[in-house]
């Protein structure tokens, strides 16, 4: 079994470079598009051999084999620098690949299951479930699922890959901050940062979304507006938290107006975004369910079988200082280590419970929890504390103000209910941007003080997984205490093999 998954893994690494970087070469692209063309190719042929009830293995290996030669002439002729980032990215997959073998990585609740369960659908040209999660992901994922085998392995396999490939557009952007001496620097703080890593194995398309926000961004600080159409539209369909960041800019931009050329992408944009929702929800594949999230002052949960116009009885119910209250108490969750502080001091007093909400119990929700939920325990201390120094002396920056501080403002403004936190929620592309700045401002300080830095990650990336087994294994007893045999059939990589 360890070798077929490991065997997988090999084959998936060089199909998605033969068709990312074959087609680079074969249309005249920059090397660094072939993450977003292998998206692009991949997603599109099986969405359409799904729609088309045809999805056989061997109608795959066409495009594999068209492309193959056109890989090899590109994979002579690249730069050094950027053999460096493809053996780069391909440790970083393996590094993956191998470290969920150690842990106890558990499908949790219904984000798991979704995603699995829409990729076989896609997989099987079936069209019986009807997820509410988006198409991109679960169309490469269900690519896959048809050429290797229907296996959760294989889905693990493609999340690792895709969180792997979000290492490019970071690359690219580190260079707009970060002195050249120490950009490998910042790959490090990226590939060994526990969020990214869990954000990455979790098998759901945050990471995905991640990379296409980073190309946008990339493309936006170029002034490449049709590129940064093309990831913006890629973003939206593999997450809609990547419109905390889309919108912000492209507003700024429009209100500026600094080209005619912008506005025009942007009515594109927002046209291309109403079409695919429109048709999401006329054929039941919709998320339809977030639209209920700023309205929720009872919780998500609470919201399950009611109308809309219930749950805006709810909201008005409330007076405006609650709604304001919330959304200030979500904001200091997200950028302050305040719900993690308050959890770690409960378990050495025993204070009162401290109930913010009924859906947040500071007394017997686990650690992991607040720490993830929060920029300083995404991003870990040491980081976190040199990314605030940058935002403080650039807080008047367009970059910072339209990629940081509102999509942050955005995220936490969005739910009716105080959290404890909404970083692993909605705000995955902020811990890489967040890593860049840090390490650029780390960088005008000796190295030592990097190397303490580092050290500090690596700790607390050892202390989370510890957590994190511990958490899933108390996980699991609960799922066969309450008899959920939906997560519970799906075993996990370290269990079977």
């Amino acid at each position: 079994m360890l070798i077929i998954y490991l065997f997988s893994s090999a084959m998936i690494f060089f199909y998605s470079l033969v068709l990312g970087i074959g087609l680079t070469k074969l249309i005249k692209k920059d090397f660094f598009y072939f993450p977003i063309l292998f998206s692009i190719l991949l997603s599109s042929l099986s969405f359409a051999l799904w729609i088309l009830r045809l999805q056989i293995w061997y109608i795959y290996l066409i495009p594999f084999l068209i492309l193959l030669y056109p890989f090899y002439q590109k994979i002579k002729e690249i730069k050094k620098y950027e053999k460096e980032l493809l053996i780069i990215f391909g440790l970083q997959f393996l590094f993956y690949i191998i470290f969920q073998l150690f842990i106890y990585l558990y499908p949790m609740g219904r984000n798991w299951t979704y995603y699995y369960n829409f990729s076989l659908d896609i997989a099987e040209s079936s069209f019986t479930f009807k997820a509410e999660r988006t198409l991109l992901f679960s169309s490469i994922e269900g690519a896959f699922l048809v050429i290797f085998g229907k296996n959760f392995y294989i889905a693990q396999i493609t999340s690792a890959l895709l969180g792997s490939l979000t290492i490019f557009p970071f690359y690219l952007l580190s260079k707009k901050f970060i002195k050249p001496k120490f950009i490998y620097i910042s790959l490090l703080f990226f590939i060994f940062n526990p969020f990214i890593i869990e954000n990455s194995l979790y098998n759901w398309a945050k990471m995905q979304t991640t990379m296409f926000v980073l190309y946008f961004i990339i493309f936006m600080l170029e002034q490449k507006y049709f590129s940064s159409y093309i990831s913006s539209l890629l973003g939206f369909l593999s997450h809609p938290l990547s419109l905390f960041f889309i919108l912000p800019a492209y507003a700024w931009h429009t209100i500026k107006r600094d080209k005619l050329q912008i506005i025009k992408i942007v009515t594109i944009f927002l046209l291309s975004v109403l079409i695919i929702v429109l048709i999401k929800n006329y054929t039941g594949y919709s998320e339809g369910y977030l639209i209920f999230c700023p309205f929720a002052v009872n919780g998500w949960e609470a919201t399950v079988g009611k109308s809309f116009g219930e749950v805006w009885k709810e909201f008005l119910s409330k007076p405006v200082y609650y709604h304001i209250f919330v959304r200030i108490v979500n904001l200091l969750n997200t950028i302050l280590p305040i719900a993690p502080s308050v959890k770690l001091i409960n378990y050495f007093i025993k204070l009162p419970i401290i109930q913010l909400h009924k859906t947040v119990n500071f007394t017997n929700i686990p650690f992991i929890y607040y720490y993830f939920h929060s920029i300083p325990g995404a991003l870990t201390t040491g980081l976190y504390l040199f990314f605030i120094v940058w935002i403080i002396k650039n807080f008047k920056t367009k970059f910072s103000i339209l990629f940081v501080i509102a999509p942050i403002l955005f995220a936490v403004s969005f739910y009716g209910w105080i959290k404890a936190g909404v970083t692993r929620d909605m705000l995955q592309p902020v811990i890489p941007i967040a890593i860049i700045l840090g390490v650029s401002e780390m960088s005008k300080h000796p190295k030592k003080i990097i190397y303490i830095i580092f050290s500090i990650m690596i700790l607390e990336l050892i202390i989370f997984f510890v957590l994190y087994n511990n958490y899933t294994n108390t996980t699991v007893e609960y799922l066969k205490s309450i008899g959920d045999n939906q997560t519970l059939s799906i075993e996990t990589i370290n269990r079977l093999i």
